[in-house]
């Protein structure tokens, strides 16, 4: 009835303003309003690319700018952007880690993001096969394009994530506020999970695959074929997708 209607309506808009404050908060670490003093302060941009020794294992953390892991001919790493989120990296025993030290709590002294944005990508040749992805990232788009791999996780505070024609196992996947395109990957498992944003995987018809898909505000829509809020199919199959959004849609196709 009408005032149900409503009453969820309330219920809602209050979870959403919630997430988005939560989000806000933890993204930007806000520790006092001292940036009003210095919002403009360096604003110096930089470019650096750098080969790599060799590793198997990459695990990054950063907290502004955007991400691209895609394959090519050898181990690089490339930054394009503000020189006070210059990320750090190393390679110690196959493990490729990278961070941006203290970054959070600058990003709300400089607001304007335009003075801020940087790209960062890393380069792994196309016939390494990784044993784990493990990435971080607080505000920006991540894209991982052509990489395989054993497993891998990745969470995203703000923003969207790609993931094409990868190769991994297992996929644990979840972003606060932001969209998952997955497609052409293959895979034994999947789990996803939106707070606030649409999934969607793009994957040929298969009894080789099964679905466990739930949206609380949403629909899911398997193959063309709208279901609300969930659908669960084939549940025995060797592969097996699991997603759940609290806020948006799931769209499973081909």
């Amino acid at each position: 009835n009408m005032g149900k209607r409503i009453y969820l309506g309330i219920i809602y808009s209050i979870t959403a303003i919630c997430i988005i404050i939560g989000i806000i908060i933890n993204v930007w670490d806000i520790p006092s309003l001292s940036w009003m003093s210095d919002s403009f302060k360096s604003k110096k941009n930089i470019t650096f690319t750098e080969n790599l020794e060799a590793f198997d294992y990459l695990d990054i953390d950063t907290s502004l700018g955007n991400v691209n892991v895609i394959n090519g001919t050898s181990y690089s790493i490339e930054y394009k952007g503000n020189a006070s989120y210059r990320p750090e990296y190393s390679v110690n025993s196959s493990t490729l880690k990278i961070t941006q030290p203290d970054s959070a709590s600058k990003i709300i002294k400089n607001i304007h993001l335009k003075n801020v944005k940087s790209e960062l990508t890393i380069t792994i040749p196309s016939d390494v096969t990784l044993t784990t992805v493990n990435c971080d990232i607080n505000l920006g788009n991540s894209k991982l394009t052509g990489i395989n791999g054993s497993d891998i996780t990745t969470h995203v505070d703000m923003g969207n994530l790609t993931l094409s024609d990868c190769s991994f196992s297992q996929y644990n996947i979840d972003t606060n506020m932001g969209n998952i395109d997955i497609s052409r990957c293959s895979f034994d498992a999947m789990h996803l999970d939106v707070d606030m944003g649409n999934a969607s995987v793009q994957l040929p018809r298969s009894d080789a695959y099964g679905y466990n898909l739930e949206t609380d505000m949403g629909n899911v829509n398997l193959y063309g074929t709208n279901y609300k809020r969930n659908c669960s199919y084939n549940t025995a199959a060797e592969k097996m997708i699991t997603a759940k959004v609290n806020m948006g849609n799931i769209d499973i196709y081909e």
